[in-house]
Parts: structure tokens; sequence; C-alpha cells
């Protein structure tokens, strides 16, 4: 599940207070559902640093309400700092013939590096 946007901006929230926020409205939305398999910042922000956002990520964790975290749009060093505080689950990241950058970037090899991933979403 993709979320920590602030609305109707659809501007990243990835503050304390708005990924948590949006996690809680999506498990009450879901009904029954206690715990969201994977959350995924749909963006990164550029008013917070990852570090904090993993951090409140990792407590989701550990609080049982989530049981993985994504980062989607990310950049190699993006995917590194925020892996020192948690293991990331998933990156989304566009890879297509039209768009290959992550190939050049370091994205892909940055990846493969951390062990814990257990899904590298490629969007054609």
């Amino acid at each position: 599940m993709k979320g920590a946007l602030a609305f109707p901006s659809h501007t990243p929230d990835c503050s304390a207070t708005g990924i948590r926020s949006s996690v809680d409205q999506a498990l009450s939305i879901l009904g029954d559902v206690k715990k969201i398999d994977i959350f995924e910042l749909a963006r990164i922000d550029p008013d917070v640093d990852v570090v904090e956002s993993m951090k409140c990520l990792k407590e989701l964790v550990a609080e049982g309400k989530i049981g993985g975290v994504g980062l989607s749009e990310v950049k190699a060093s993006t995917i590194r700092k925020a892996h020192e505080v948690w293991p990331l689950t998933m990156v989304e990241n566009e890879l297509s013939l039209f768009s290959r950058d992550d190939i050049a970037n370091g994205v892909l090899e940055t990846c493969k590096e951390r062990k814990s991933f257990t899904r590298i979403i490629c969007l054609a």
C-alpha cells in the first residue's frame, strides 16, 4: 500500500505524523485487516530527512501495523541511507525501454547489494 501523501495537494508528507495518519487511515478503511503487509512511501518528502521517516516506519513495524517498508521513486543514495535505519522490503522505480536511468545511476546495483529485499518493482 502506498501512502504518506497530503490531500488534496497530493504532495509528500513523510513526517511521523503524516505517516502515522496515512497508516491509521488505511487500516480504518480496510476494516478487519490488522496489518498492512508492505507500506510504501509514495514519494520522498523534500522537507523530511528519510532517516526520520524510516524511524517512524520502523516503529510501525514494531507495533505490528505494517509488515515491511517500501520506497518509491528514489535514488541509490536514499536507498542506502534508509536501509541503515531499517531494511527495505521493496523499491518501486520506473524501468522500461523508455526509462533506463536506474541501470546507469546505481539504483539497481544498490538494490542488489541489499540482501533483505523481497521485491524490486520495475514499472513499464
